[in-house]
């Protein structure tokens, strides 16, 4: 889908994006709510749609969000609602970007859980009926499971090397924990994945504490997911390789821009630092949160370091905030202390070679 600069500045604030777009209160006999942002995805849109509508033993509505497309999408989309109504529901709206999109979906939600789908992607398992039986077995607010990356042609094998092996985890922990428990315990153990799209929660938890997308940014799925794990008091992961991830030669993931990429997951940063504060922990979950943190500014400072000064001026103009300005500060710490281990190397390597 196309990125778009609308409702977030580098400052770190979420701006309102309008009303709601709710329907109506939630619907007890809806199990999941799907919640689908399309932006010109009409050749895979079929595949998508009917991998939901043919999940069995479990009631769905689709809610597809028209982020703008100007293809054949909108029509496809019509065309199921007016097969499905009672399955299928269409908001149509401007192009914004994803994170726009997911959460007009979000907002309309009806269901008792909510799954997110991207409108590329597929369920290749008819498996729906079990997280749902598992979640309510359990009274659990999130239900993880699990993706299998598959690549377009046209895919560069440097594009999919990233991707190869990234969904691939270890044995499921059975037991039930919290979300921040099982967040630290993935993230120890290097298997981490910050998808929105790989797990099933409660849409209470959603709307009880305003999870939402953070707009206008690339990596809008690491905030979600931190604040979905923080906020859930009892999650679990089930092993299912339930979703199919197709990776696009023109997708957002891989034809990002470095000051893109960096501003996503900077102010990732500053707003899961912000969600972090709101909530208390054992001293063990407490230091992995804050390495998982640190991992993802020193990934934002390794971009920083890429960008040239005109980049980093427009990266300033828009940080005002103080938590902003202190780590805005330390990226340029950062930036000064690797161009000069740069020089000094260079230095080094000039001697040895006169």
């Amino acid at each position: 889908m196309k990125e778009a600069a609308h409702g977030a500045t580098m400052s770190g604030q979420v701006v309102s994006d309008g009303p709601s777009s709710s329907d109506g209160p939630p619907n007890p006999d809806v199990d999941v709510s799907v919640i689908i942002p399309v932006h010109n995805a009409a050749a895979w849109l079929h595949e998508c749609l009917l991998s939901v509508l043919g999940q069995s033993g479990v009631t769905v509505e689709l809610v597809c969000v028209n982020d703008g497309s100007d293809d054949d999408s909108l029509r496809i989309l019509r065309e199921y609602e007016e097969l499905e109504p009672t399955r299928v529901r269409v908001i149509d709206q401007p192009n914004g970007g994803q994170a726009l999109a997911r959460n007009a979906g979000i907002d309309a939600a009806r269901g008792r859980y909510t799954c997110l789908l991207d409108s590329d992607d597929y369920w290749q398992l008819d498996a729906l009926s079990t997280l749902v039986r598992r979640a309510d077995e359990d009274n659990l607010d999130v239900v993880q499971f699990d993706a299998v990356a598959f690549r377009d042609a046209g895919v560069s094998d440097e594009s999919w090397r990233p991707f190869a092996n990234y969904y691939a985890r270890s044995p499921a922990r059975v037991e039930v924990v919290t979300g921040a428990e099982l967040a630290v315990s993935q993230f120890s153990a290097s298997e981490y994945k910050p998808s929105a799209c790989l797990y099933m929660t409660r849409t209470s938890l959603l709307t009880n504490n305003d999870v939402r997308f953070v707009t206008g940014i690339m990596h809008e799925d690491n905030p979600f997911t931190f604040a979905v794990m923080l906020n859930a008091g009892r999650a679990v992961r089930v092993a299912l390789d339930f979703y199919a991830r197709r990776v696009r030669a023109n997708s957002i993931m891989t034809s990002a821009s470095v000051e893109k990429s960096m501003r996503g997951y900077f102010l990732s940063y500053l707003e899961m630092q912000r969600e972090a504060v709101r909530h208390s922990y054992d001293p063990q979950t407490a230091r992995t949160l804050g390495a998982l943190l640190f991992r993802l500014f020193n990934t934002a400072s390794s971009r920083f370091n890429k960008l040239d000064n005109e980049a980093i001026s427009r990266v300033k103009e828009l940080v005002v905030t103080p938590d902003a300005q202190v780590a805005f500060a330390m990226l340029i710490k950062n930036r000064k202390l690797s161009l000069e281990s740069a020089a000094s190397r260079a230095g080094t390597s000039n001697a040895d070679n006169s």
